[in-house]
């Protein structure tokens, strides 16, 4: 199977081949033994990127430019560049949105949030059969761990939200998360639908032997997204991402 993989490269890196790009057209040219001579090393990939197959390999922009903190992808404290790849490649969200029909699509869940009356109670259906880039598989378990790990730690973004909002969070099954809430809410569902950005779900099996919660580095970074991580540049100029050949198979054909 062929690997398939991205590139998510720093405005620095793009910026300075637009610049090369935009000499002007009458300058002339270097000589024929010049460009000779540096036409090998035109050929070989940037460095530290490896030997990519570059017919298989597709390069984007990070919008934000080189990231700051490359080696940690410990999202629920901080920005740490999500547009490297961490939020469209390697994670999914439950819920996600179409911009252009405001569609709202399940990812992670299986369908939409089921709320009481009141909307002071719901219950969220997981999609079965998804795995971690790791091999485990995602249950109800690690909703559970993720809600009630931000709740408990005040380090994590959206800590205030979830002390605020829930009462409790238990799985019901292995595929089935039930939330009852402090005060009626029935946007609640909405905190796990990414519109640019959303709470991620962490893999519990990782995250429960941790100790230092908040400064851990999460890297190698595991998700249920389609990519996982190949390699980044210490630098912060590029992250490679490389498609899982298991990411798909739980999914209608």
């Amino acid at each position: 199977m062929k690997r398939r993989l991205i590139i998510l490269l720093g405005l620095l890196i793009i910026a300075s081949l637009a610049l090369s790009a935009c000499a002007p057209a009458g300058a002339p040219s270097a000589p024929a033994a010049a460009e000779e001579a540096a036409a090998p090393a035109a050929e070989q990939p940037s460095a530290g990127l490896g030997d990519l197959p570059r017919n298989e390999t597709l390069i984007a922009d990070i919008l934000t430019g080189r990231v700051g903190s490359p080696s940690n992808f410990n999202v629920w404290v901080g920005w740490k560049w999500q547009d490297r790849g961490i939020q469209n490649l390697a994670f999914e969200p439950l819920w996600s949105v179409d911009f252009a029909t405001g569609e709202i699509i399940p990812g992670l869940a299986a369908g939409d949030p089921d709320y009481n009356e009141d909307f002071t109670a719901l219950t969220i259906p997981l999609r079965e059969g998804v795995l971690w880039s790791d091999g485990e598989p995602f249950t109800a378990a690690d909703v559970v761990f993720t809600v009630e790990t931000l709740k408990e730690n005040e380090g994590f973004n959206a800590n205030s939200f979830f002390v605020e909002n829930v009462k409790s969070v238990s799985a019901v099954d292995d595929y089935t998360v039930a939330f009852e809430l402090n005060i009626p809410n029935s946007r609640f569902h909405t905190t796990f639908l990414d519109r640019w950005g959303a709470v991620w779900i962490m893999p519990k099996h990782i995250w429960e032997s941790v100790d230092d919660l908040v400064n851990f580095e999460f890297n190698p970074i595991v998700g249920t997204g389609p990519y996982k991580l190949h390699s980044y540049d210490p630098s912060g100029f590029w992250t490679i991402w490389e498609r899982r050949a298991d990411w798909d198979k739980a999914r209608p054909a």
